[in-house]
């Protein structure tokens, strides 16, 4: 979509028609304030050409680009959000009149973000967030990660020698994780409690270049992150090998943001046609394409997708509605039932899951559940999916909107739920302090015990 300039002495047609009315008629009084506030904003950059002042700006917005990237987001809701039903009091209107009070107190370019950060994540939804890689990129490197679990935040991978996968996270900085977790929730995009939580390691530019982690044991690690710009991350690949030969295979598909990924699994599946039972472990995979061929070629039987509904937005209508931002008709579509067929494999299947396999992963499990073709164990998925409609601004600053909302093939919620597993196995500390695999374990426990059954 083509980005307009801010205030035009006379408005270009638009493809949003008169969907974007509440943007515009905000963006006219941010005009009137941008008018009289852009003297004062030239008097405020004295030297802007020197060097001192480049690098300060660097992290500065100008007036203008606060209020044009603001009234941008806004407008594109009530054309494109699809999950009204989860935030059914929200007030959208009293939201951005804070919001837009807030971006124009300062040009900061964080204040910027925090601002539009929490605006956003009023929506309570998983695929509806905003970026700026400006931002992001303070997060980098990272050098642990942790999941909320059991009641605990517990380390499930790090680069750093002072803390242990396993180890139980207590405090930051002092603060004790669970108040540091509150005070900066309000930041994280997601369609239930679980995913907000999910939130805090994984884009971790909350946490300060120096901070100290306090462990459940009373050990303290100072943790001291420096860029090293030639770092380069491990490469993701999908992985294959015999668990025990002829007669349980496992493939490992990390990701589907690329069709490599779906590709090297197709290929694995030939490799382990015989066997009589595959684990497809899909863990952390946070989706990317939906895998219709790999779908296809681990189906022995017909499968149902999901029932998905969509804004159907007529502008007459909203208007007598009181052109409620929130109002839409709903488009809704139930995919027919599709018959296998390009099978490849037919024994005995299990897919391993936990709260980090979302999106087009979900896409991939779901049938599998659906129609009992596989065994699913381990922990419910993430819960949402959206085909998000993407906003790219010239700053780097980015916004996405799920734009559909998911339900099982029977009518119930899929959105913040989840696919829940067949057989429920929620990782430890001390199992991952251990090396313990318990999830696979018992993957691989069941396919023994079925496959002597057959």
């Amino acid at each position: 979509m083509k980005e307009q300039t801010l205030c035009p002495e006379k408005a270009p047609p638009s493809p949003l028609s008169s969907d974007t009315l509440p943007g515009l008629a905000i963006l006219a009084v941010l005009c009137a304030v941008l008018a009289a506030a852009l003297p004062l904003a030239a008097q405020e950059k004295p030297g802007a050409d020197t060097p001192a002042a480049q690098s300060r700006d660097e992290t500065r917005l100008a007036l203008e680009e606060r209020v044009y990237v603001a009234s941008k987001i806004y407008s594109l809701i009530p054309v494109f959000f699809a999950h009204w039903k989860g935030v059914p009091d929200l007030d959208l209107e009293a939201a951005y009149k804070q919001y837009s009070a807030q971006v124009l107190a300062t040009d900061g370019r964080r204040e910027f973000d925090l601002a539009t950060l929490e605006f956003v994540a009023k929506l309570h939804n998983g695929h509806t967030q905003f970026w700026d890689p400006w931002f992001t990129d303070q997060a980098r490197p990272r050098l642990f990660g942790a999941r909320y679990l059991d009641g605990r935040w517990v380390a499930t991978w790090s680069d750093h020698p002072g803390i242990k996968t396993g180890d139980v996270i207590a405090a930051i900085d002092r603060q004790p994780i669970e108040q540091f977790y509150e005070e900066h929730g309000k930041y994280f995009p997601g369609s239930s409690e679980s995913q907000v939580r999910s939130r805090l390691f994984d884009w971790g530019f909350f946490f300060p270049r120096k901070f100290t982690v306090t462990l459940q044991d009373g050990r303290e690690v100072q943790i001291e992150r420096k860029r090293d710009p030639s770092a380069n991350l491990p490469e993701k690949t999908t992985e294959g090998r015999w668990l025990d030969e002829p007669a349980l295979a496992y493939i490992k598909i990390p990701s589907f943001d690329e069709p490599k990924f779906e590709n090297a699994a197709i290929e694995f599946l030939r490799k382990f046609q015989k066997a009589k039972a595959l684990i497809v472990d899909v863990r952390g995979n946070g989706g990317g394409g939906t895998p219709s061929d790999l779908t296809r070629s681990l189906m022995d039987r017909s499968h149902r997708y999901w029932m998905e509904t969509s804004p159907a937005n007529i502008s007459l209508i909203r208007v007598e509605m009181g052109n409620d931002p929130g109002y839409h008709l709903d488009y809704r579509f139930q995919y027919p039932a599709e018959p296998a067929r390009d099978t490849i494999y037919t024994g005995k299947l299990f897919i391993l899951t936990d709260s980090n396999c979302a999106s087009a992963c979900e896409d991939f499990v779901m049938p599998f559940k659906d129609n009992k073709r596989a065994i699913i164990v381990g922990e419910t998925t993430w819960g949402s999916s959206g085909l998000p409609f993407v906003q790219h601004f010239k700053n780097g600053m980015g916004f996405e909107i799920g734009t559909k909302r998911e339900y099982f093939p029977d009518g119930s919620e899929f959105e913040g739920v989840g696919i829940k597993p067949d057989v429920e196995i929620t990782p430890r500390a001390e199992d991952l302090h251990s090396g313990k695999d318990a999830v696979l374990e018992k993957a691989a426990e069941l396919a023994k015990t079925t496959t002597a059954v057959r």
